[in-house]
């Protein structure tokens, strides 16, 4: 699990760390979260064919970050959905080529409001 904490004091840090303990234990989906402040980017990727299926544990990871409260999707409201396919790298096994598969994944920066 990777955790990116870019924050100058070490409460903050710690909060997160806390809050983050979870961020692999949903099946199947992996979280990455990079906080400042109460602002938040959050990508998710899964073994699954589209990010549709990612998006209610992206909300949910969300609504956890926030406490519950409410908050700002950027950019445009929602976050960027991405299903599976072929990246730009391409895997050579004897005379087979084939493309290098990127997951489905969910990303989007959150900022919980403070009112």
């Amino acid at each position: 699990m990777k955790l990116y904490c870019l924050v100058n004091s070490r409460f903050p840090t710690l909060l997160l760390c806390l809050a983050c303990l979870g961020c692999s234990s949903s099946k199947g989906v992996h979280f990455e979260v990079t906080a400042r402040q109460k602002a938040f980017l959050i990508s998710a990727t899964g073994e699954t064919e589209t990010g549709e299926e990612l998006l209610e544990k992206w909300y949910q990871k969300a609504r956890e970050l926030c406490g519950n409260k409410r908050f700002i999707i950027e950019p445009n409201n929602k976050p960027v959905v991405r299903k599976s396919g072929c990246g730009d790298a391409v895997m050579v096994d004897g005379d087979l080529q084939s493309c290098e598969v990127s997951k489905a994944s969910v990303f989007g920066k959150i900022t919980c409001d403070t009112k």
